[in-house]
């Protein structure tokens, strides 16, 4: 019997949606969901924005699997599984939707998140091939430094540091929402981190202005 054009587009169709990843609970995971949301193809976007697997790996580092992200796309979650080698260059994109991920999971206010970014980037600073590269560098000089000491986690985002004294305004330029409100406010954190852990005291970050395509930083610190 011959197939009629309606039933041979139904079954399309229907194939088409069992071959997509699954919907994102947005009660459970919101800043995934808004992240990936405003992505121009989801994990899919962006494929040259790259990012060094220690990154990804600092993020899961200390959580336990936990059971709601078995219900995550297979990529995301495969990711927070098996975490890929610290060396290892991966999708920007990946990498901030594990980020939020453990943020919506562990993380519930802004403040529990910056002070988990601040942690996990003393941390990272603990490791003896970047350690010692801030040690040597020193304070001014491992600020001026920071575009290229970003380059070696980051490709495909700009970072511009105007230094004056002990004060430095940071702009974090990136295509259209590859990296969220979330994450720009994160690196509240993750700047004070670096700055202390390069000799800094009483260092202050603030985000000062987040958009879809930068965020600016105000940076204070007692030499």
């Amino acid at each position: 019997m011959r197939r009629r054009p309606l039933t041979r587009r139904c079954e399309a169709r229907y194939a088409s949606l069992s071959v997509r990843p699954p919907a994102i609970d947005a009660r459970r995971f919101p800043a995934l969901a808004e992240y990936l949301g405003k992505l121009p193809a989801g994990l899919a976007s962006y494929p040259a924005a790259l990012t060094k697997g220690i990154l990804l790996r600092s993020a899961v580092s200390g959580h336990y699997f936990h059971s709601s992200w078995h219900d995550l796309p297979a990529e995301i979650a495969s990711a927070m599984k098996t975490p890929p080698l610290p060396t290892s260059w991966l999708s920007t994109v990946l990498t901030d939707a594990v980020f939020c991920a453990v943020a919506d999971t562990f993380y519930p206010t802004k403040e529990a998140v910056v002070k988990w970014n601040f942690d996990r980037t003393i941390g990272l600073a603990r490791v003896p091939m970047y350690s010692s590269l801030a040690k040597l560098a020193g304070l001014d000089r491992f600020v001026r430094a920071a575009v290229k000491v970003h380059a070696l986690f980051q490709r495909g985002t700009d970072l511009k540091v105007d230094l004056r004294g002990s004060e430095a305004t940071v702009r974090l330029e990136h295509p259209p929402h590859l990296h969220g409100g979330l994450n720009h406010l994160s690196n509240e954190g993750v700047f004070r981190a670096a700055l202390e852990s390069s000799g800094a005291r009483k260092a202050t970050v603030e985000l000062v202005e987040s958009t879809p395509t930068f965020a600016r930083y105000e940076c204070r610190w007692h030499a």
